[in-house]
């Protein structure tokens, strides 16, 4: 049963038609179904959003995996 919203499902028409947009634009989908970027640094446009939000909301697709780096320094509590 369609779950998005009505002009996301006019929009999109069929998953196939977001995925292709997607990939066409260097996203790799994950066997779990999530979005790799085509790169750490790429901020996804509106138009990709929207193609990924029909998928979310329409066929439980997974979202956008963040690629996240930390160069602290630290030192782990002693566990008793």
């Amino acid at each position: 049963m369609p779950q998005g919203p009505p002009e996301l499902q006019e929009k999109w028409k069929d998953c196939s038609v977001a995925i292709e947009y997607l990939e066409n634009r260097g996203y790799k989908l994950t066997k779990d179904r999530w979005w790799i970027p085509p790169t750490e640094a790429h901020q996804p446009t509106e138009e990709e959003s929207e193609a990924m939000d029909y998928l979310i909301l329409e066929w439980d697709f997974g979202g956008l995996v963040q690629f996240r780096c930390c160069s602290i320094e630290w030192d782990p509590p002693e566990w008793n």
